[in-house]
């Protein structure tokens, strides 16, 4: 697996991402600095950026983060009745005015800039 390097400018506390030494499916990033990204993690309480990568963004985590399917997208409701609706127009592409969603974290930050909370997996 290629991993490509993440810059700390596309991460903010609570992202989720792969570290290539963990076994983890995700790992929650609990801090960022211009060498490593940190993460409340037993075995790995850091790394550096070239040993994380992004997570890509499927139905699953649609699902898991609230997000409801309908034809031609996904929408997930917050305060008010006001929603956040990712696009679908082709298979395998999710965009959101413009801006093509291919990443977890990429979500997690769009959610958290439309509503200034975090956007929790659903169990």
């Amino acid at each position: 697996n290629k991993f490509k390097i993440m810059k700390a400018n596309e991460l903010r506390l609570n992202n989720i991402v792969n570290n290539k030494y963990d076994e983890l499916k995700y790992n929650l990033v609990t801090g960022v600095d211009s060498d490593n990204i940190y993460f409340n993690n037993i075995t790995f309480d850091y790394v550096q950026h070239e040993d994380v990568e992004p997570i890509p963004l499927t139905d699953e985590w649609l699902v898991k983060f609230g997000f409801e399917r309908n034809t031609t997208s996904w929408t997930k409701l917050f305060k008010y009745s006001f929603g956040l609706k990712i696009k679908t127009p082709h298979k395998n592409r999710l965009w959101y005015n413009g801006l093509d969603l291919k990443h977890v974290h990429q979500l997690q930050n769009l959610y958290f800039a439309l509503t200034g909370e975090e956007l929790i997996i659903k169990i």
